[in-house]
């Protein structure tokens, strides 16, 4: 994933000294004919020459991105690179009965992956960092972070349904399907009218005040900016991928909390061992979260 990238000093003197070690084992390139004792053979030779000529004869670039693999390489992993740093609200990830976390990004297209992108935008720091495999249905994750962020808008839509539905009942505007037998309370008989419409309205109004949760204001609730990589890592950009991958290190930095969303194949994925290994030293105040 490196070619598109500058050639830096480190890279021409490595090619100068391959070329010098080369001819050192009697491994010559003299007028385009190797020497005799050299083991390979001629067109195998003439492409080694090529390409090692062609690395020493480059110069470094006036200003080298610091960013490019080859730094990230020499020990600055954790090196914030702001100009792709965005992120996406907790929000917006959950929006659409969280269509967002269905798909892996390598089977999205390219207008899929525009659009994710566009859901993101540029940012100083991230109160979340999803850590997570694509390896693992999005429905899992999807129900875990709806429960975990929206439940506080979801008992409020439950209480309301609720609430609406007895004084529906009460004023008879909703039939009372069944009554049950005589009870006695004390001296006084009483019969106590049942119907089903409570129970219907608890569960219908608790599933949308989870679908609605996501498109309400925070009201008062933390803020939720957070890191998901199919929407803050640009899919449909060469260039920009790279950076974006060989920054994770340093968006760690810059995460308040890393939240892991755990399942059996999380560990098995070199990624998210990464990212696990990694928050610590690179935000040692940081929260660490199992989900």
């Amino acid at each position: 994933h490196c070619n598109a990238l500058h050639i830096d000093a480190t890279v021409a003197t490595t090619a100068r000294s391959a070329l010098e070690d080369l001819a050192d084992a009697g491994i010559c390139f003299e007028d385009g004919v190797d020497c005799d004792e050299s083991p390979f053979p001629r067109t195998l030779a003439d492409e080694a020459q090529s390409h090692l000529q062609s690395f020493a004869s480059s110069e470094p670039t006036s200003n080298p991105s610091q960013f490019t693999c080859f730094a990230r390489m020499a020990g600055r992993e954790l090196d914030v690179d702001a100009e792709v740093m965005r992120g996406v609200t907790m929000r917006d990830t959950l929006k659409g009965g969280g269509c967002m976390w269905y798909t892996s990004p390598s089977k999205l297209t390219l207008k899929q992956c525009e659009h994710r992108w566009a859901r993101s935008s540029p940012c100083e720091s991230y109160d979340i960092f999803l850590s997570h495999t694509w390896m693992t249905p999005g429905v899992g994750k999807y129900l875990a972070l709806s429960l975990q962020s929206g439940w506080f808008v979801a008992i409020c839509f439950w209480a309301l349904g609720v609430a609406l539905t007895v004084t529906l009942c009460i004023l008879r505007l909703l039939p009372v399907s069944a009554q049950m037998p005589e009870t006695l309370a004390g001296r006084h008989v009483v019969t106590l009218p049942t119907a089903p419409w409570t129970i219907l309205a608890s569960m219908i109004f608790l599933i949308l005040g989870f679908l609605v949760a996501p498109y309400l204001p925070l009201l008062g609730r933390a803020s939720d900016t957070c890191f998901l990589d199919v929407a803050c890592v640009c899919q449909s950009d060469r260039e920009l991928t790279e950076r974006g991958v060989y920054g994770l290190g340093g968006f760690l930095v810059r995460a308040d909390e890393l939240r892991v969303l755990w399942s059996p194949p999380y560990l098995t994925r070199l990624w998210c061992v990464f990212e696990l290994a990694a928050y610590r030293p690179a935000n040692p105040t940081g929260k660490i979260s199992f989900r």
